[in-house]
């Protein structure tokens, strides 16, 4: 509009996106939508316009659009995946270790009202370009001193260390210190799954593709042997939110894969421990000290399906639920052990 919205008329410059119909399966959408858009008094035929995809790939991807102006032409500046080119923007952790972004549109956007070079958006990452969108880099976490950027690509290499700086923020179930190693620290998160630190917090690692649990969603609970460095029990799970209001007032479903897991690295890999266990949202681990360090007795709480024993170090387990709630409600939520033996 240029006369204060008395009227309109619509603005299909060349360099939108155009298309209609998906071009994958991974398609928001057959047609772009633009759900964030903003200029300034500096300049005002610049303009940034935010939108959903249409697939993965560019040119049809999730990207900030720029005119110069008014919207005549356009041109894509944010190119986060570093399966194409170009790419302009920073890795962070998931990026790097998954050798993929994951596209969305942006909860928030904002321009600097005296210098329109400035802009940041943020999803569950922040993003800040200081130069129009020649380039973005991670207003969130960075590659810690010493670390080179990665090849593209997927598949085993080792784990990079990052620093965050206060704006990563998603659900912690749990915070450790490794009870042989008090320089390793460990989160238990909600949807980015777990995390280490061999410094004490000072840098992370993100757990990489081919070492992590097959329910990769969320970590709730660790457990670690009382005398074998090393040796950590996990409960996992692809479900989330567990016991909080998403959950218990069914504003997202309840039921999904999970299970416990083992690592004798130091949580540097996992490996499932199926024999025994049901394929539901692992809640709670926990080990008995008492147990024979061969013969080790673990308890595993499962969100719809009870507590779960295991009385040879989670190589083979049996349901303990005898008098347990209902057949209508299992839903275990945390398993404690007394140091007396009652659970």
């Amino acid at each position: 509009s240029a006369d204060d919205g008395a009227t309109w008329e619509p603005v299909r410059g060349e360099g939108l996106n155009r298309d209609t119909e998906r071009f994958d399966r991974w398609a928001s959408g057959p047609i772009a939508q633009y759900h964030q858009i903003v200029s300034t008094d500096e300049s005002p035929r610049r303009v940034y316009v935010w939108n959903s995809n249409t697939g993965i790939a560019q040119p049809h991807h999730a990207t900030v659009f720029r005119s110069d102006d008014a919207g005549d032409s356009w041109r894509a500046t944010f190119h986060p995946d570093p399966r194409w080119e170009p790419t302009n923007v920073d890795l962070y952790y998931v990026t790097a270790e998954d050798g993929q972004f994951y596209q969305g549109v942006p909860h928030g956007v904002a321009v600097n009202a005296r210098d329109p070079d400035q802009v940041l958006f943020v999803l569950s990452q922040g993003y800040i370009t200081e130069n129009g969108g020649a380039s973005w880099f991670c207003a969130h976490t960075r590659l810690a001193r010493g670390q080179k950027r990665p090849a593209p690509g997927r598949g085993r290499r080792p784990a990079l260390s990052w620093v965050c700086n206060g704006l990563v923020v998603t659900s912690t179930w749990n915070y450790y210190r490794d009870p042989f190693k008090p320089l390793r620290h460990y989160i238990g998160y909600t949807d980015i799954g777990f995390a280490r630190s061999e410094d004490r917090g000072r840098t992370w690692k993100w757990w990489s593709e081919a070492g992590r649990a097959p329910w990769p969603n969320t970590c709730y609970e660790l457990a670690f042997d009382p005398a074998v460095p090393g040796r950590i029990w996990g409960a996992f799970s692809t479900v989330h939110d567990i016991p909080n209001g998403n959950i218990i007032h069914e504003r997202h479903r309840s039921t999904g894969k999970g299970g416990i897991c083992l690592s004798t690295d130091f949580a540097e890999s996992w490996q499932p421990c199926r024999n025994g266990l049901p394929e539901a949202p692992a809640t709670s681990v926990v080990v008995d000290p008492r147990s024979g360090e061969g013969r080790r007795t673990l308890y595993a709480g499962f969100f719809g399906s009870g507590v779960f024993r295991s009385d040879d170090g989670g190589r083979s387990w049996k349901a303990a639920n005898s008098g347990l709630g209902t057949p209508s409600n299992m839903r275990v939520t945390r398993v404690h052990l007394h140091a007396d033996g009652t659970l």
